[in-house]
């Protein structure tokens, strides 16, 4: 995303993007180009935001044709340039504003842990991304494929998962009699990480690839997040023991 992007997107940082349960990306930013409270700049920017997000989610192995955002939002082509470099801008703008949203919303069930109550907290957490992504599948699915040329799109969410592995280690460690050394976070740091990447892999075979076993074995967004859970929390205990 370019330099000019990001000066612009900070001008409604005041009032952030989230994601909320099961909601669509695309109608979020739809609502936010409508919405008088911000200024005509920003709701054109999210119109042509909600037009690139409902092209990605359609059909998330290409990129958005500007043909069709220009007929959407109604806007000339010369109005798109001067709020975009280019459609990757738009691209890299609207896949950026989606992870940070989604972020902003995760963070929540990370503040809820508390001693004893490690299960609830995980649940939560991963039945809010299970919801997330099996409503917005096609844009996890088109931030795999931007990602592999677009590697700063690929740092955020590095450092956000990051972010949630310390949160994770710092809330579920409080039962331990004593303090992790070095090597046992470095190896709990490793294996949560490892516990995320296995995790979106499965999502994104069940709900973008509509993996049949997957989908017969987790029929819901419930069951899913519950399978998940399941394998997490055995992670956690293993590495909280002691």
């Amino acid at each position: 995303m370019s330099t000019r992007s990001e000066a612009i997107e900070l001008s409604y940082a005041g009032s952030p993007l989230v994601i909320e349960d099961g909601s669509r990306f695309d109608v979020l930013l739809e609502a936010r180009s409508k919405d008088r409270d911000f200024g005509k700049r920003d709701r054109t920017r999210f119109a042509v935001m909600a037009s690139v997000a409902r092209q990605l989610s359609d059909n998330p192995s290409r990129n958005p044709a500007m043909e069709t955002v220009l007929d959407e939002t109604g806007l000339s082509r010369g109005t798109f340039y001067n709020n975009f470099t280019d459609m990757d801008d738009a691209v890299g703008t609207v896949l950026s504003a989606f992870f940070q949203a989604l972020w902003t919303r995760r963070s929540r069930p990370a503040g809820a842990f508390k001693q004893g109550e490690d299960t609830d907290a995980v649940y939560e957490a991963n039945l809010w991304y299970c919801r997330a992504y099996e409503t917005n599948a096609g844009l996890f699915a088109a931030f795999t494929r931007v990602a592999s040329y677009t590697p700063t799109i690929l740092r955020m969410r590095e450092e956000m998962n990051a972010a949630w592995v310390d949160r994770v280690i710092s809330a579920s460690s409080k039962k331990r009699l004593r303090p992790l050394t070095d090597r046992e976070h470095l190896a709990f740091q490793g294996a949560l990480r490892l516990m995320i990447a296995m995790s979106i892999e499965a999502l994104r075979e069940r709900y973008v690839h509509l993996d049949s076993l997957l989908s017969r074995s987790f029929p819901d967004s419930e069951s899913m997040a519950r399978g998940l859970t399941d394998i997490w929390n055995e992670t956690i205990k293993r590495h909280t023991a002691g």
